[in-house]
């Protein structure tokens, strides 16, 4: 079973459709049954209202937060493999669970990212997530780099089960991290979905938790003096009010 996860926050306009494109996938292949399960994490439009219209296998509320409404929807699969996506995609195609999901099916990987091409800069990746990466996790950077943020990924149970779920924006950042410093590495593969067009939603909150994730991770695999021997002088001040919040300093 393919376990189809949609975090959702004020996705209104979007929400439904993409439940149903979900619960399209694999038709035409009979061993693979798909459950569609949608959180809302305290929407204040009419989010609920669609995605319960639109009848996924299980609808949970949350508390805000992507990764809490990732760990919750994870608590309550079935499958043995567990595909998240964005709730938010305006051309979002069954072929694209399809796409990330057989590289594990067949058992050619143990973890799988859906990478594409968005219409918009992405802020968070290439002025918080990829900096930091390149200076306290470089490994990461070496085999996660194409659109390393991206929400639509799926894993083996197991897999997702190792995993320390962050309870907010950050949590993607945080996965990767964990991902490529697992024993035993999973086997993880990118998979080109080409354009992903989603509601643009970037704020400056996001920043910070993606931020605060990679140096909550720096602090467990005890890289921060990796800021202090850098170049990157400059920004300490600012890392520390970021670390100030987890009772930290560089």
């Amino acid at each position: 079973m393919v376990s189809v996860i949609f975090p959702a926050r004020n996705e209104e306009k979007t929400v439904a459709r993409n439940i149903a494109i979900a619960r399209s996938a694999f038709q035409e292949t009979e061993d693979v049954e798909v459950e569609v399960i949608v959180t809302d994490g305290c929407s204040e439009d009419s989010t609920r209202e669609e995605i319960l219209k639109a009848g996924p296998d299980h609808f949970l509320e949350v508390p805000p937060g992507k990764g809490n409404a990732m760990r919750e929807g994870f608590l309550h699969s079935r499958g043995d493999v567990v595909l998240f996506s964005d709730a938010d995609l305006l051309n979002f195609e069954a072929r694209w669970i399809e796409m990330v999901a057989e590289p594990i099916l067949q058992g050619r990987a143990d973890v799988v990212l859906g990478v594409g091409i968005s219409p918009w800069f992405q802020g968070a990746t290439e002025t918080i997530y990829r900096p930091l990466i390149k200076l306290l996790f470089p490994e990461v950077e070496e085999r996660i780099s194409r659109q390393p943020l991206t929400g639509q990924r799926a894993f083996r149970r197991w897999v997702l089960a190792g995993l320390d779920l962050l309870p907010d924006y950050g949590v993607e950042a945080a996965m990767n991290i964990d991902l490529v410093n697992m024993k035993p590495p999973p086997r993880i593969q990118e998979v080109f979905l080409g354009e992903k067009r989603d509601v643009w939603k970037g704020n400056l909150e996001m920043y910070r938790e993606v931020g605060r994730a990679i140096l909550l991770k720096a602090c467990q695999y005890e890289r921060l003096s990796r800021l202090r021997e850098s170049n990157f002088s400059h920004l300490v001040e600012i890392l520390n009010q970021l670390l100030s919040e987890i009772d930290l300093q560089v």
